[in-house]
């Protein structure tokens, strides 16, 4: 399972930045940029949620949270995307909040289709 997601994983990124690349151009920027952000980004996110889950899951076991903590999970990714998107190409607040929204709802369709596309791998 592991071996078909790496694959469409890594031939999806370029279409992602190909599809950030718009909301995220500035003078002097190129679609490399975009690769690299959306390479950053969808490498950091999922390796924090991974450790991310487990700890809300020791927190309901342990310490009986409720289970509506696990909606931290996407508050927080959209908050290291703007942030990560203000400190990699050096917006100013207003711009990073207007390409924010976008660019996170384009890279969450992303992550949808490489869900579906995976799911589709194994069911054939």
């Amino acid at each position: 399972m592991t071996t078909g997601n790496n694959i469409i994983f890594v031939l999806l990124l370029p279409l992602n930045a190909l599809l950030l690349f718009p909301v995220l151009y500035r003078k002097k920027l190129f679609y490399y940029d975009a690769m690299i952000f959306t390479v950053h980004v969808n490498t950091w996110i999922p390796l924090f949620q991974s450790i991310w889950i487990w700890v809300l899951a020791l927190m309901i076991g342990f310490l009986h949270a409720h289970e509506s903590i696990f909606l931290s999970l996407p508050v927080i990714n959209a908050a290291y995307y703007f942030f990560a998107l203000k400190r990699a190409f050096g917006y100013n607040w207003v711009s990073t909040t207007v390409r924010w929204l976008p660019a996170f709802v384009i890279d969450t369709f992303y992550h949808w289709l490489i869900l579906l596309l995976y799911a589709a791998w194994f069911m054939t």
